[in-house]
């Protein structure tokens, strides 16, 4: 989990820096492994807590080009509001308010392991390749399966079709 302790945090900003093991978070999508590293700020105002940072993790994934695997390390921006109300956390039971997420008042702890997972995942690349193939062309990456048509296939390209 990636937890931020929050018990005697005064009113202003401070610097956070976190770390859990892709295990411990739960949900987390296959492709991350080993650790998640959580840094930023938090700020405090009144009983409205903000956080803004960066995770940053290694993931492990199949080259969309070449079939090779692959390890890259993934860097998702992290926001989050909190708002440390027990009334209306007990009347919402941890419903989001908008963009707010709303806490008790005695917490101790501010669980970021939702959002971190939830922008890990967003910012995997849909189109996966390998950083040594990403600036090739198919020519240069087969050039045995680009360089044209199997003489066997030539007698199909007169074929002409009439409605």
């Amino acid at each position: 989990m990636l937890r931020l302790p929050i018990q005697g945090l005064q009113d202003g900003q401070a610097s956070v820096n976190l770390m859990a093991n892709v295990r411990d978070i739960d949900g987390i999508f296959p492709e991350f492994s080993g650790e998640i590293t959580l840094t930023g700020t938090i700020r405090k105002v009144g009983k409205r807590y903000s956080f803004k940072g960066e995770a940053t993790c290694m993931a492990t994934m199949i080259c969309d080009r070449t079939l090779n695997e692959f390890t890259e390390k993934i860097i998702a921006t992290v926001t989050a509001d909190f708002l440390a109300d027990t009334q209306v956390y007990l009347m919402q039971a941890e419903e989001k308010d908008g963009e707010m997420t709303i806490i008790r008042d005695d917490e101790l702890f501010i669980d970021l392991s939702n959002e971190v997972r939830q922008e890990l995942a967003l910012s995997l690349p849909m189109k996966r390749v390998a950083p040594e193939f990403r600036d090739k062309e198919w020519e240069d990456i087969a050039p045995e399966i680009a360089t044209g048509i199997d003489d066997r296939w030539k007698a199909l390209k007169g074929l002409t079709f009439n409605n």
